[in-house]
């Protein structure tokens, strides 16, 4: 077993070595925002995407990641700016969701290099066609996962259905290539095919 921790190996090259054979990638993370899609989107233009996003900064706390980004110069980690709000019904855990993902997007310097306006326009045509999904889960989830699909040709008949990583990155920034984390991952069919039924049934 290979442990991918962003030292020796980041999560950001080893997920780009599984895409090269993969026509679909299903992510579950705590925290999904625009860094993560940024570092990945030349690698998921053609891919079908889904991700479950278990937890959600605080809108009102937009400013505050913003001036430490600002002071850091790099994508801050969200851990620390989680709502604690209860929200009374999912519309409204939705709407604050894609409340603070809106705010943090549209107030930082995302569109200040020719890269990341290439990225924008990706993540906006994927959203469009429907090849991109973003759900919440039912409930607060803090793990991570990310399953990548071999294309049929590539899966031996189905015996080799992908690969599944399990650990500790966020699909953010920070998670992918900055901070250290710990994550390791498996090819067995029967363990990929029961995280599979994860994404099917949310």
């Amino acid at each position: 077993m290979t442990l991918i921790d962003n030292q020796n190996q980041t999560m950001h090259q080893a997920l780009i070595n599984a895409l090269s054979t993969s026509d679909q990638i299903d992510i579950q993370v705590g925290y999904f925002y625009f860094s993560g899609f940024e570092l990945m989107a030349q690698h998921l233009k053609d891919k079908k995407v889904r991700i479950l996003v278990g937890k959600q900064i605080d809108p009102n706390a937009v400013p505050n990641i913003i001036a430490m980004q600002q002071k850091t110069g790099k994508p801050v980690d969200l851990e620390r700016f989680q709502s604690w709000d209860t929200y009374v019904s999912r519309t409204e855990q939705k709407t604050k969701y894609f409340e603070g993902f809106a705010k943090l997007f549209n107030e930082t310097q995302v569109f200040d290099n020719p890269e990341s306006q290439q990225a924008y326009k990706i993540f906006e045509e994927k959203i469009i066609d429907s090849s991109l999904q973003i759900k919440l889960t039912n409930s607060d989830e803090h793990g991570k996962m990310y399953l990548i699909y071999n294309k049929p040709e590539m899966n031996q008949g189905g015996d080799f259905p992908g690969t599944m990583f399990l650990g500790s990155s966020n699909f953010t920034y920070n998670g992918l290539i900055d901070q250290g984390e710990l994550n390791s991952s498996t090819r067995d069919k029967s363990d990929f095919m029961e995280a599979k039924n994860k994404f099917e049934y949310k």
